[in-house]
């Protein structure tokens, strides 16, 4: 079960990596910018469409969860493996198609940068956030077989970061490891 304390732990940790990450990027980038002030109309405008999907965010997914969990309980399959299906392939979407564009436009910084900055936030910020608010039940199945996937993983991918050399081969291995988990899931 992760606790209030936890879930605070992960958060400082969360403000902590982004402070370390922004000085990271500051003294490693020399060039002076100039910055623009918009008018007042276009900062208006971003506020609306921010609010405006924020709010469609949430609705799309309060319907994503529920489906989740109608196809689960119809098909008698554990939550936890449709989450893992659909409910992470659906969050996982926009980054792949965010990434995909960068890499289109040769921009592999930030097309790595998104998937590695999605994934921190994801189990720094949501998870924290949501351990601070409530605690969070993790089941027995999660530590016995899921968790040592995600510890795995990473500590794969590590060695590749460092050297600064992510090619086909590592997509694929990291593809198949996909399938191959799914395949032990069910």
């Amino acid at each position: 079960m992760l606790v209030r304390w936890e879930g605070l732990f992960l958060v400082t940790s969360l403000f902590v990596y982004n402070i370390w990450i922004m000085r990271q990027g500051r003294s490693n980038y020399s060039e002076e910018i100039e910055v623009v002030k918009p008018p007042l109309a276009k900062i208006l405008r971003s506020v609306l469409i921010l609010g405006i999907s924020i709010t469609v965010l949430v609705l799309g997914a309060e319907l994503m969860i529920d489906g989740a969990v109608s196809i689960a309980r119809n098909w008698d399959v554990e939550e936890r493996v449709i989450a893992f299906i659909i409910i992470a392939f659906g969050t996982t979407v926009p980054e792949l198609a965010t990434s995909m564009l960068a890499l289109r436009k040769n921009e592999l910084g930030l097309s790595l940068g998104n998937l590695i900055g999605s994934n921190i936030f994801n189990i720094l910020g949501i998870i924290g956030i949501t351990a601070t608010l409530t605690s969070i039940k993790v089941s027995q199945p999660v530590f016995d077989f899921d968790f040592y996937w995600v510890a795995l993983i990473p500590l794969t991918v590590f060695p590749f970061l460092i050297n600064q050399k992510i090619g086909r081969f590592l997509g694929a291995l990291l593809l198949i490891s996909y399938f191959a988990y799914l395949y032990f899931v069910f």
